[in-house]
């Protein structure tokens, strides 16, 4: 662009047309090419900048696969590598090759992208290779083994991944199953009389129970699509998840069967899951048993994989759904002016996003540093954790201890805790209320060694300022007037100091014991 604004002020030279442009950036292109092709430059740029890369070829040399990563990727990658979610995306480049990403959750509760990779099919070969590059790069950083993988239902890649990874509880994200769910509903519901529709108002894109528009002409096909491009819907969805939301509905429609499966999906235990399932089964079995039987058969073997009950006992840090990585493929093509560019062009717009990420890593960590310093500082039952820990693992650690507090013996109402799981230490690293209830009825404070590392501040908060090791001066009790005593009440014995000498006769005081002076006060050490 500044060379053709140079041009347009030489003399007859007055304008510049679009096509001006468009052959100035080529020649810039060219120019950086150096005489190689865009796939050879993108090699060429990888493995100059120290960034690990493979690549697969056929035969003829041509490229069917690559895998990679970056340095930020890597650095977040060690430091967060419980919790893996895999997934492809299309349509960024112009030979069609599948882009895959490895994403993972910060102590932010935030993205970050661990590994990139290309590949020309979606079988299982082509993941198992994608898989074994994955763990190469895994030990050639450092980083644990992933205790957590989450992914959609692509028995495929999960195929893989049991070959790769055998020790990794797999996750079925729950925003797929309720979407294909919902989708199978839609689809196939019949109304009492044998018909397959009924009178169902279209649920807004503003509703909070939504998953997102989904009106009932549309086949699971289309729904399934939209589904998966509203990362909005998959937040809301983590969020009832989180918080094992859901709330049954007496009718008997889509939305009443469809809330009745939700109900089974976020069971807090296995008694409740077992309930859950024999009402929904006992309510919509009569005339809604093709779907039951089409969910019995797809996830009913898996259900270890995506009910709350039995994926809370997993570090997943309450992580049920894959919408990171579903948010990287957004963010990767909200980089990409066009989804028919060139290998080159796809890295370069990944080399800007990664900036982007990591700029906004580090804004964010600021914002939440303050907002520690601002709410957390001056909570005594912390100890000295806020100034070791991260925002987020102080708010959930905050949660447990409204439960514990509300518990103690001396409040006007306790209310008692929940028979312990073990399910929040598990899930979270973090210590649960009955741990927080030990502590206060103990007077002993939180200890950093009871945190998952994952929750730890690279450099704490007292570091850089010493001003906040100064605690604030313990209440004195008054000192005015002497200690008050206990009462002292009972009847005494007559010591030997008290005994009289009765002057009428040689024998001593009736009535007087020949005890020790016990009135005396204990002499100060």
């Amino acid at each position: 662009m500044a060379s053709i604004v140079r041009k347009a002020d030489s003399p007859g030279y007055d304008y510049f047309r679009r096509r001006d442009i468009y052959n100035d950036r080529q020649t810039i292109k060219r120019e950086r090419l150096n005489g190689l092709t865009a796939t050879q430059a993108f090699v060429k740029e990888l493995e100059s900048g120290g960034i690990r890369v493979r690549t697969l070829r056929d035969e003829d040399d041509r490229v069917c696969a690559v895998f990679w990563t970056y340095d930020w990727c890597r650095t977040m990658w060690k430091k967060f590598p419980e919790v893996l979610g895999l997934d492809n995306t299309y349509k960024t480049n112009r030979f069609r090759l599948h882009l895959f990403q490895a994403t993972g959750v910060t102590d932010q509760k935030s993205l970050a992208n661990f590994a990139f990779g290309l590949v020309n099919g979606e079988k299982e070969h082509h993941f198992q290779w994608l898989c074994d590059r994955l763990d190469e790069l895994r030990i050639d950083i450092g980083a644990d083994t992933p205790e957590v993988i989450i992914t959609d239902k692509e028995q495929a890649l999960r195929a893989a991944l049991t070959n790769t990874f055998p020790g990794a509880q797999q996750q079925l994200c729950v925003y797929h199953n309720l979407a294909n769910v919902r989708a199978k509903i839609n689809a196939l519901w019949k109304d009492t009389d044998g018909d397959d529709h009924d009178d169902i108002p279209v649920e807004s894109d503003n509703d909070g129970n939504a998953l997102s528009a989904d009106p009932s002409d549309k086949n699971a096909d289309q729904l399934q699509r939209e589904l998966d491009l509203d990362v909005a819907a998959r937040g809301r969805v983590q969020d009832e998840a989180e918080d094992g939301l859901a709330n049954p509905s007496d009718d008997y429609n889509r939305e009443g069967m469809f809330k009745a499966f939700q109900a089974v999906v976020y069971a807090v235990d296995h008694d409740t899951f077992k309930g859950s399932w024999r009402s929904f089964v006992e309510t919509f079995g009569c005339q809604q048993g093709h779907i039951l039987r089409y969910i019995q058969r797809e996830y009913m073997p898996w259900r270890k994989q995506w009910v709350k009950c039995y994926i809370d006992r997993y570090r997943n840090f309450g992580q049920r759904v894959n919408s990171p990585t579903e948010t990287a493929h957004a963010d990767v093509k909200s980089h990409l002016e066009t989804g028919t560019g060139d290998l080159l062009y796809l890295h370069q717009a990944l080399v800007t996003m990664i900036d982007n990420k990591s700029r906004s890593y580090r804004q964010e960590a600021a914002r939440q540093i303050q907002r520690q310093r601002n709410q957390y500082l001056k909570q005594e039952w912390l100890g000295i954790l806020n100034l070791q820990i991260t925002y987020p693992a102080i708010d959930l650690i905050a949660k447990q201890y409204r439960f514990a507090l509300a518990a103690l013996p001396d409040q006007r109402e306790p209310k008692p805790l929940r028979p312990c799981t073990g399910n929040f230490e598990h899930q979270y690293g973090l210590p649960c209320s009955h741990r927080i209830f030990d502590c206060l009825m103990n007077g002993t404070p939180l200890r950093r060694s009871q945190i998952a590392m994952s929750w730890w501040l690279e450099k704490p908060l007292n570091t850089d300022d010493k001003l906040l090791d100064i605690r604030d001066p313990a209440v004195v009790i008054s000192a005015r007037g002497k200690p008050r005593l206990n009462a002292d009440n009972k009847k005494l014995k007559i010591p030997r100091y008290l005994k009289i000498a009765d002057y009428t006769s040689s024998k001593s005081g009736s009535g007087a014991d020949d005890t020790d002076d016990d009135d005396a006060e204990a002499e100060p050490a």
